[in-house]
């Protein structure tokens, strides 16, 4: 059931051909009451929400997400504001396939949710949800090495990030392990390791390796500077 669903949803997302014949659901992640939920052509955005969420949904930054490639679109609507102001220009059809993410309501005292961590906690829900399934299937080089570099960032198995980094050194992407340098510590060990196995082919991410010589992390700087040895053909301990 489950990798019909996947085999139906990479379909939806990236044109494959199929076997399927049902469009896939929207998934529905965070602070929601269900899983999935079927797409009529007619659900809006409002609906969706109001059929997805739970007492303690987080209204003013829902993300609607979108495709799962380099040009994912990824919005954050505050559908309290809509309710409150009758300005509904944001509320869109939802596709087959969308991913829509609800936060939960912050804790008495808690930081409240802005938009950037509202879409950095969709990101990570994605991440760790669905994109590790999806890898399973076919997907053009791009799409599975985008997937790759949000596995990197956000997932907490680190048997999967490890993967992922290796997957893209692999693949010659030096700029995505670059970027993932500067996101989580742990994306960036892992980025680090990757990038010294590439060798000479990752010299132009020797900046972004040497930004990271000072910080304040022992294995970090362990692996940042084995990875600059290895890139500069230099051996150990020189």
């Amino acid at each position: 059931m489950k990798r019909a669903f996947v085999r139906s949803f990479a379909a939806c997302c990236f044109g494959a051909v199929i076997l399927a014949q049902e469009a896939p659901p929207i998934t529905l992640l965070g602070e929601v009451n269900a899983a999935t939920m079927v797409c009529p052509d007619d659900l809006t955005l409002l609906a969706c929400v109001a059929a997805a969420k739970t007492a303690s949904s987080d209204f003013e930054h829902v993300v609607l997400l979108r495709g799962f490639s380099p040009q994912q679109l990824i919005v954050a609507v505050d559908i309290k504001d809509m309710i409150r102001t009758g300005r509904t220009h944001n509320n869109v059809r939802v596709r087959p396939g969308d991913v829509l993410f609800l936060p939960k309501q912050p804790a008495a005292g808690a930081a409240p949710w802005t938009e950037a961590s509202a879409l950095a906690a969709a990101r990570r829900a994605v991440a760790i949800a669905l994109l590790p399934a999806m890898l399973t299937e076919s997907l053009p080089p791009d799409a599975r090495a985008w997937m790759c570099a949000q596995i990197l960032e956000y997932t907490d198995d680190r048997v999967l990030r490890q993967q992922c980094a290796l997957a893209l050194a692999n693949g010659g992407d030096a700029a995505r392990l670059a970027a993932a340098l500067t996101g989580s510590r742990a994306a960036a060990r892992e980025a680090a390791t990757a990038l010294g196995t590439m060798g000479p082919r990752a010299a132009a991410a020797l900046p972004a390796l040497r930004a990271l010589s000072a910080v304040d992390d022992a294995d970090l700087h362990a692996r940042v500077a084995a990875a600059i040895r290895q890139i500069e053909g230099k051996p150990a301990g020189k």
